[in-house]
C-alpha cells in the first residue's frame, strides 16, 4: 500500500474493530501482488475476518489490475482469540461488519 492508503481511524473501521495485521505487512502483501500481476489477476483469501486489514491490501493492490478476490471464512473467529470470542458474542458473525468494511474501501460483495 502506498503512504496515500491510510488505516485511518476508529471511525474508518465497521464497529470500531482494528484490523489485524500492521501496516508494513499490508505494504509487503501489496508488493507481492505488484510482482506477480497480471490484467484479471484472481486470488483467494482464506482467513478474512473483518474484511479491513490483508483483505483491503490485497483488493486495493489487485484494483488497477482489474483483479478479483475471493475471501473464504467463517466470520466466527478464532475460538482461541479472547477478543474475538467477544466481538462474536456480541455480533453473532463477522459478516456484515466484513461487507461493510469491504465497501469502505470501494470493493463488491
Amino acid at each position: 500500500m502506498s503512504p496515500s492508503h491510510s488505516w485511518g481511524g476508529n471511525l474508518d473501521w465497521a464497529d470500531g474493530i482494528r484490523p489485524e495485521v500492521m501496516p508494513e505487512d499490508a505494504e509487503a502483501l501489496a508488493l507481492l501482488v505488484a510482482q506477480s500481476a497480471r490484467d484479471g489477476m484472481q486470488a483467494v483469501e482464506v482467513g478474512s475476518w473483518a474484511g479491513n486489514g490483508s483483505t483491503r491490501a490485497l483488493a486495493e493492490a489487485l484494483r488497477p489490475f482489474g483483479g478479483h478476490l475471493y475471501c473464504v471464512d467463517t466470520w466466527r473467529g478464532s475460538a482461541n482469540v479472547d477478543h474475538h470470542r467477544k466481538i462474536i458474542a456480541r455480533r453473532g458473525s463477522l459478516f456484515p461488519i466484513f461487507a461493510e468494511n469491504v465497501l469502505r474501501y470501494g470493493g463488491e460483495d
